[in-house]
C-alpha cells in the first residue's frame, strides 16, 4: 500500500470513528424548544384524550383513546442515511397502563423511504408487555439496516390503547448511530476501490 493510501486509510478511520459517536437524531433528550420538543413531529387524531408533553425532561406520550385509528404518535424525520449501514436506534423507556384489556402498549420503528417519498420497509419493535416498564426505565436498542435507494427515514413512537384503558409512555434519551463495524467496512470497501481505480 502507497504512503498516500495509508494516510488517507487512518485518516478515514479516525472519521469513522468520530461518526458512529454522533447521534443522526436532533433533540433526543427533549431539552429544546419552548415545549422541549424542537425537531419531533406529533400524530395526535383525538386531542381530547391524547397529548405529548415534556416533562423533566422526558417525552410523555397519553393514549386513552379507543378508536381503532386512534394511535397517538412521536416521531422525527432523518436526510441522507447510509445505504447498507446497520444502524442501532437507543432509546429508554418506561409506561403506566389504566386499566382496561390489557393491551395498551408502545410500538417503535424506523422507516425508510427512497427519494420519491415512497415507502421501502420499516424495522419495528412491539412493547407489549408494559407491565415489564412499569417499575422503572428501561434502555431498548432496535437494529435496523439500511435498505438499497434509501434517501430518508424516521423513527416513530406508536402507543394504542385497549377498551377501557390507557397508557402513558415515557421515553428519553434516543439516539441512532451507525453501528462501528458498519462504518469501518464500509470506509476500507471505499479504500479498496479508491486504491483499484489507481493501480
Amino acid at each position: 500500500m502507497s504512503r498516500k493510501l495509508s494516510i488517507i486509510l487512518v485518516c478515514t478511520l479516525c472519521l469513522v470513528g468520530s461518526v458512529t459517536h454522533a447521534s443522526t437524531l436532533w433533540n433526543g433528550d427533549f431539552s429544546k424548544g419552548t415545549n422541549g420538543l424542537e425537531g419531533w413531529w406529533t400524530y395526535l387524531p383525538n386531542p381530547a384524550a391524547q397529548s405529548v408533553t415534556v416533562v423533566d425532561g422526558s417525552a410523555v406520550i397519553y393514549n386513552a383513546d379507543q378508536t381503532i385509528a386512534g394511535d397517538a404518535k412521536l416521531g422525527q424525520w432523518f436526510g441522507d442515511p447510509v445505504v447498507g449501514a446497520s444502524n442501532a436506534l437507543t432509546f429508554d423507556f418506561k409506561a403506566t397502563v389504566a386499566a382496561g384489556d390489557g393491551w395498551a402498549g408502545l410500538g417503535v420503528g424506523v422507516e425508510y423511504k427512497d427519494a420519491g417519498g415512497t415507502w421501502l420497509k420499516t424495522d419495528w419493535m412491539n412493547l407489549w408487555d408494559t407491565a415489564s416498564y412499569t417499575s422503572g426505565w428501561v434502555t431498548q436498542t432496535l437494529a435496523s439496516t439500511t435498505p438499497a435507494n434509501a434517501a430518508s427515514f424516521q423513527v416513530i413512537f406508536d402507543t394504542w390503547a385497549g377498551d377501557g384503558g390507557a397508557v402513558t409512555a415515557t421515553v428519553d434519551n434516543v439516539s441512532i448511530v451507525p453501528e462501528p463495524a458498519t462504518m469501518v467496512l464500509l470506509g476500507i470497501g471505499g479504500l479498496v476501490a479508491l486504491r483499484r481505480k489507481h493501480a
